[in-house]
């Protein structure tokens, strides 16, 4: 468990990802849920908030199943959707509008909230949420550099992905409109906020993939670094900051956690962001618990 020294001690919100329900039972999911509600009761904690960071389901109906048996856990629930909630299992003929339309819907029908848009402030608390999928763009790397097609051609023939994304859904194009998306909402948050939480579906950050050598091809199906490099040029020109910054994200099915501290950009105001996976598999759905505030 996280904690800053500025939140109050009982008050935290509820990270998970990856739950993947229809390859991971219902059941599984309801015993993780048990255990959250155990855990909070037994350490006298209120959860403000559950976010679920993508790859709810492999198909609608899963989907559906998945929020509905977590549903009513906090009074803010929100969601992003991962790579695998935009698989056109149902052969529909979309995935863009799968992400565009169908989800949307179906996600508000069930009481959740969208998480792509305007900052989450739970009622109450001095907490900012920013949530988006961070969706990759594995056409280039983070200086700019063209991967070559042939390439990328290759590696997304490996993945699933390649079989049950529908074309008309561009990585490029659909991280380019995610990251205006983010770069505006990042825009909305109040500097004072105790706690800036990032929640996001693909990691932002290349540590938290693997800590050292040239960043690959492959790695770029794995993680977001545009959105990392947004969000750190965003910190680099605020003049105050939120007391604590975190940025927790899915995908990965593992563990993985790192640091950034010091100055930015020039900016000699420091900054300390803490950046964590959560550890969620197919069968094993894990979760996170971070600071309210």
């Amino acid at each position: 468990m996280i904690l800053s020294s500025t939140h109050r001690p009982n008050r935290v919100l509820v990270a998970t990802s990856d739950l993947h329900v229809g390859k991971t039972t219902l059941e599984q999911v309801l015993a993780m849920r048990a255990e959250i509600e155990t855990g909070v009761a037994r350490d006298g904690l209120i959860v403000e908030a559950l976010l679920v960071l993508g790859d709810i389901g492999e198909s609608l109906r899963d989907i559906e199943l998945c929020l509905g048996a977590l549903s009513g856990l906090a009074p803010v629930q929100a969601v992003v959707v991962g790579n695998h909630d935009l698989f056109d299992t149902e052969r529909l003929g979309s995935s863009l509008t799968r992400y565009g339309n169908i989800l949307p819907q179906r996600i508000a029908a069930l009481g959740w909230i969208w998480g792509e848009g305007a900052p989450i402030i739970v009622p109450g608390s001095s907490t900012a949420i920013v949530m988006t999928p961070a969706w990759r763009d594995p056409s280039r790397l983070p200086t700019g550099e063209l991967v070559r097609l042939k390439d990328r051609t290759a590696l997304l023939a490996e993945l699933p992905d390649g079989k049950w994304i529908t074309p008309d859904l561009r990585d490029d194009a659909l991280a380019d409109e995610q990251l205006k998306r983010f770069n505006n909402a990042l825009g909305q948050v109040n500097p004072t906020c105790d706690h800036l939480v990032i929640a996001s579906h693909f990691p932002m950050f290349q540590e938290l993939v693997r800590s050292d050598g040239p960043v690959t091809a492959a790695d770029l199906f794995f993680y977001s670094p545009r959105f990392g490099e947004g969000l750190l040029n965003y910190l680099s020109q605020m003049n105050n900051r939120p007391g604590k910054i975190t940025a927790v994200s899915g995908h990965l099915h593992a563990p993985a956690n790192f640091n950034i501290s010091g100055p930015l950009n020039g900016n000699p105001t420091a900054i300390t962001l803490q950046a964590l996976s959560i550890d969620s598999k197919y069968g094993q759905p894990g979760y996170t618990i971070l600071p309210g505030s």
